[in-house]
């Protein structure tokens, strides 16, 4: 009986590793082409030249995962993630909030990329005056809310959902309107917003693809300096802690220099 248990404990483990080796690992993302880190319209295959991708598939091929890609609007992501229907969702960036609800790495190496929100504004608009821009950030860079404020038309905006966003609505900075990223920058060419706040890289893609980057520009510092993450569901992750540890290790950007 002692063996036979001893066997028996051996295929279920055996079978329970094939089970978990055929495992979909179901990954979500924005359905937005946001160059130069990511575009939904291809698959991670098809996109090994853009940064967020690249990074993904070295964690994916680190754990001889199977997986599959949905693009969906970012709220919607990380509402399925939360529920289960997927295991893993990018980019992310921690919060306190978010940290309570979904898996992140506890090693600070282990990030997609480290970013930066400035302030996308119109050459002309009410933030395009010496003085304004000196007086927007201090020395260190910090941006100035009370300063902001005082000199405020229109108020600011960023996509909706993100960290940026409740940033901007903790602090009553919001516009009226909360344009989507893809028509926000005319929104500010039409003198609507005072700026935009979304990460520098992805607005000055879509500046150029928008032929506004003569028109439009960037503060030098940011509102918000922060690292995007891989985030995982949280009961996922407790069952499978030391292959979603693995995943994160291989995101290193010293281990992905080498590669």
């Amino acid at each position: 009986m002692r063996y036979f248990f001893i066997i028996s404990s051996i295929f279920s483990l055996f079978f329970s590793a094939i089970s978990s080796a055929n495992d979909v690992i179901q990954f979500c993302s924005i359905d937005k082409a946001f160059k130069p880190y990511f575009d939904n319209r291809r698959s991670l295959e098809q996109q090994t030249d853009l940064m967020l991708a690249k990074r993904v598939l070295t964690g994916i091929k680190a754990n001889n995962w199977q997986h599959q890609l949905h693009t969906l609007p970012w709220l919607r992501c990380m509402k399925g993630l939360e529920s289960g229907q997927y295991q893993a969702a990018f980019a992310m960036i921690k919060t306190q909030e978010r940290a309570r609800i979904f898996a992140f790495p506890a090693d600070v190496k282990h990030y997609l990329a480290k970013v930066e929100y400035p302030i996308f504004y119109r050459k002309g608009g009410v933030l395009d005056h010496y003085t304004i821009k000196r007086l927007l950030f201090s020395a260190t860079g910090a941006f100035d809310v009370a300063y902001y404020r005082s000199i405020q038309e229109f108020g600011l905006a960023a996509p909706l959902g993100y960290v940026a966003y409740h940033y901007l609505a903790d602090k009553q900075l919001l516009a009226d309107t909360t344009p989507d990223a893809d028509v926000a920058f005319h929104a500010l060419n039409a003198d609507r917003l005072d700026g935009f706040v979304i990460e520098r890289e992805i607005g000055q893609a879509l500046l150029l693809e928008q032929g506004l980057d003569e028109v439009i520009v960037a503060t030098e510092h940011a509102v918000l300096n922060a690292y995007w993450h891989v985030a995982f569901n949280k009961d996922f992750y407790q069952q499978n802690t030391a292959a979603v540890d693995n995943f994160w290790a291989h995101l290193n950007p010293e281990i992905l220099t080498k590669n």
